[in-house]
């Protein structure tokens, strides 16, 4: 018997948390005594074509993503396809990196929240 989709989407959810956990306590130790934690500062539209977005973080770093011709829960808040997008990509999790465009879209655009602004502060909440 299949399990509800509100099922798989909690069992995905304690993965995620779990994941970002161990992600922070490693982005953490890599930090070195004395300098201040990296944190996303802004996401603003991209310049390079073929991305929609760019991730301006404190320490200086850039990163482009997510595709200009597609949607995303940002744009439509359809939880079923939020739920789709995040089985299928829950491996761009296994590179452990905050920074990568897998990351980021997994996050920010495909996240819980339906705002910009409130998925940055929840990326840095979970991943700096």
């Amino acid at each position: 018997m299949p399990r509800p989709a509100h099922a798989r989407e909690l069992q995905l959810a304690a993965k995620a948390a779990a994941h970002a956990a161990k992600v922070k306590s490693a982005s953490r130790a890599l930090v070195k005594a004395g300098d201040a934690r990296d944190t996303l500062q802004r996401v603003s539209r991209s310049t390079k074509d073929g991305k929609r977005f760019t991730a301006h973080f404190a320490s200086g770093r850039t990163t482009h993503f997510g595709d200009p011709q597609s949607r995303t829960f940002l744009d439509h808040g359809d939880r079923s396809k939020r739920l789709a997008y995040r089985t299928r990509h829950q491996k761009d999790l296994n590179t452990r990196d905050p920074y990568r465009a897998g990351y980021l879209s997994y996050f920010l655009l495909w996240g819980s929240h339906t705002s910009m602004d409130a998925a940055i502060n929840a990326y840095n909440r979970k991943l700096f």
